[in-house]
């Protein structure tokens, strides 16, 4: 079941600020629908893309290998693609990256939303010189024009959703050849949330800066 979320059930939505303490009281967010995790060569993977290509807005995020030594980095091993209620997780393995997930990623008729895109998208060309990502919408700094002190994931879902992101998973190896149920579930949340985050944000009129 796809979770839904009335605004004015939500007490933190106009705070000026939200402490962890307050956050770690909520009940964790997650995602209720269908999550596919895929292999550059399983068979319905084209068939996945073009239900991607269905969509106005999607969620996006990637993960990477952990990098514990300064300078050190690793290649995108992961990419979410979230609809509103189907979350399509495409395993990146030796920098192979499938042609219609390019396009998508290309496209300028589907708005991808995800959050502190930067290092993403740098990391996305890396992977391919076809990649030339196009119509993305950064949360963060939709959320920094605002006003707000923290425009990070976890200090969104709790304002506007009322729930607390999980980030246990966040530093995990996702390279490794098997994904755990918990590593799954995690990256799905972090790029669904994004859908209902977007549609909060451009809802709120409030200026923050004058709270």
């Amino acid at each position: 079941m796809i979770e839904s979320f009335t605004a004015s059930e939500n007490k933190l939505r106009h705070l000026e600020d939200i402490s962890n303490d307050i956050i770690n009281e909520l009940e964790p967010l997650s995602f209720g629908g269908d999550i596919y995790l895929l292999e550059a060569d399983d068979p319905d993977i084209d068939k996945h893309i073009e239900e991607i290509k269905l969509a106005e807005k999607i969620g996006f995020d990637t993960e990477s290998r952990p990098a514990f030594i300064k300078g050190q980095t690793f290649p995108i091993a992961l990419v979410q693609i979230a609809t509103i209620d189907t979350v399509y997780l495409f395993r990146i393995k030796k920098s192979k990256i499938n042609s219609g997930l390019i396009e998508i990623l290309n496209s300028n008729s589907i708005l991808k939303i995800g959050l502190g895109l930067t290092t993403d998208i740098k990391k996305l060309k890396e992977l391919s010189r076809k990649i030339e990502p196009k119509n993305f919408a950064d949360l963060s700094v939709m959320a920094k024009s605002k006003g707000f002190k923290k425009s990070n994931a976890r200090s969104l879902v709790a304002r506007y959703l009322n729930k607390k992101l999980l980030k246990s998973s966040q530093i995990t190896n996702w390279a490794k050849k098997t994904l755990t149920d918990k590593q799954i579930q995690y990256a799905a949340v972090d790029a669904w949330s994004m859908i209902p985050l977007y549609s909060e944000l451009l809802n709120d009129d409030t200026n923050y800066l004058k709270i």
